[in-house]
């Protein structure tokens, strides 16, 4: 960047560089220009680990200096591509920095857009089109998609109500089948449109749009599937037509879910894309959505295939409610084995681990408050999960809360935390579970924002209450790559078993640890 110094602070967490890049830095407040030796600008840099990424974080802090010249200079947007380039050559061979002149180039427009307050009035029109085409496109669904009451309980003596011959009941579900696809399609055609676009003449491709498409088509594929799976159980459906509409409306609110998460996704990606204010709040969530995305994306046919077991498998409960008549119980028990799939709560608890998440998907939301609020298998399977424990009383925790589940929470992040509600859902082990980002050269661990190594690390472990001769276990990535790194070096100091990770490591939403690649755990002795 000829004079001017810059430096790059790399992350996995984006949260902890969204909140660095909000604090004030006063390396850039004592720049005076390129005259001068102080730092001119701050990268924030992400290091992005998800199956589907809507982008990772790169921000950039400028110096008012910096800002001045870039105002003052006589070709002010030749300015970005150069400092991209110059930045880009410097560390086009860093792992760890996987980003292309373009982006930086962007990055910096984006910092100059935020720090002197400026709209992109191209942005916003296409932002506001966007919302406006997309508006209530899920409530559609869930309007057209779902089966009514008066459709499926003949107690309420509708002439609406449809199964009055049950063996003509697979026709109705056929037809629902069909309509629910056809949507889909045309929704897949809308995405289409939009997936490229040009903003002064410059074309945007949106992956993310691509990935989206994709996943409908395998839903598509599985509708198509579960249509014939209901063909040939119409002997079983007609028997139990209430469970078999409470299953569909379920699968309904499942697809409908997606389309909302997609949604929030593509709105995340065209403002990233766009260049117009940057909405630290969106930031903040990306990851979760990114994850949740991702869960429904990977395998679309194993949650029907899902779905179809826990219909086979599936034994009448009945729950204890003398409000209800039986068809209500019937209809109950059908969305409730929806909610009982593995992979289904899996979202569920991404959604609820994350208030700002739950909040931009209210109806989503609220299908899955109803549901969990009858008490049935699928909601003692989430609770069983979390040993009882709410998300409402996990937010209340403080130390001694955590100390006694034998967790010692030691990043402040939103990937730290579901890491550690994640782990309580464990069988109970006699070992003390420290949870912190760990470093890439595996000699520090992060205590509170700030890398520690092992010495410090075993007298704020005693500090914080451990139990001297518990065994530890460290879920922070790369701490046991080195032979002779920090876990092997607080295994000597603390004269105790230490387990840790060789590589990235992170808790899945059935209390299991996944390594990344070849990644293991090693148990290093005093």
């Amino acid at each position: 960047m000829g004079s001017w110094k810059y430096e790059i602070v790399h992350d996995y967490n984006a949260t902890r560089l969204i909140k660095e890049f909000r604090e004030e830095n006063l390396k850039l407040k004592n720049s005076k220009g390129m005259d001068d030796d102080e730092t001119d600008c701050i990268i924030y840099a992400e290091k992005d680990n998800h199956t589907i990424s809507l982008g990772k974080v790169l921000l950039v802090k400028m110096s008012d200096a910096m800002i001045d010249y870039y105002y003052k200079y006589n070709k002010p947007d030749d300015l970005p591509k150069y400092w991209a380039k110059y930045i880009y050559d410097e560390n086009k061979d860093n792992k760890t920095f996987q980003f292309n002149e373009e982006e930086i180039s962007d990055a910096f427009l984006k910092s100059i857009t935020l720090q002197r307050k400026l709209m992109s009035i191209p942005a916003l029109e296409l932002q506001n089109y966007f919302k406006k085409i997309t508006e209530n496109l899920s409530d559609d669904y869930r309007k057209e998609g779902k089966f009514s009451r008066e459709q499926w309980d003949p107690t309420l003596k509708s002439d609406e109500y449809l199964f009055a011959k049950p063996e003509l009941a697979i026709n109705y579900f056929v037809q629902k089948s069909e309509t629910l696809k056809n949507r889909l399609t045309k929704f897949r055609k809308q995405l289409e449109h939009i997936k490229s676009f040009k903003v002064v003449g410059k074309e945007f491709k949106i992956q993310t749009i691509e990935d989206i498409i994709k996943g409908i088509d395998d839903n598509i594929k599985c509708l198509e599937n579960f249509k014939k799976w209901m063909i040939e159980s119409r002997d079983d459906i007609k028997l139990n037509i209430a469970y078999f509409c409470g299953i569909y409306n379920g699968i309904v609110e499942f697809i409908a879910g997606f389309i909302d998460i997609a949604l929030l996704a593509i709105n995340i990606v065209i403002s990233d894309l766009l260049g117009g204010e940057i909405n630290l709040e969106f930031l903040e969530i990306r990851e979760a959505v990114e994850e949740t995305l991702s869960k429904i994306l990977q395998n679309p046919g194993k949650v029907f295939n899902d779905i179809i077991e826990a219909v086979k498998n599936y034994k009448y409960s009945r729950y204890d409610d003398p409000k209800l008549n039986q068809y209500q119980l019937q209809y109950n028990e059908g969305e409730d084995t929806i909610l009982a799939v593995d992979i289904i709560i899996t979202i569920v608890t991404i959604i609820k681990a994350l208030a700002k998440l739950a909040k931009l998907l209210p109806k989503f939301t609220k299908w899955i408050e109803e549901v969990l609020a009858r008490g049935g298998k699928g909601a003692r399977k989430i609770i069983n999960k979390i040993k009882k424990v709410t998300l409402e009383d996990v937010l209340k925790w403080n130390k001694k809360d955590w100390l006694t589940a034998k967790i010692l929470k030691f990043s402040d992040d939103g990937n730290t935390f579901r890491n550690s509600i994640r782990l309580l859902q464990r069988e109970e082990e006699n070992i003390f579970n420290i949870v912190a980002h760990g470093s890439d050269n595996g000699k520090f661990v992060d205590y509170a924002g700030t890398w520690k190594n092992a010495e410090d690390y075993a007298n704020i472990i005693k500090a914080e209450g451990w139990t001297e001769g518990t065994k530890i276990r460290l879920v922070s990535c790369y701490s046991g790559s080195l032979k002779n790194g920090f876990a092997a070096k607080l295994a000597k100091i603390l004269q105790v078993e230490v387990e840790a990770p060789t590589l990235r490591i992170r808790v899945d939403d059935l209390g299991n640890f996944v390594h990344d690649k070849s990644g293991k755990f090693i148990i290093f002795k005093p």
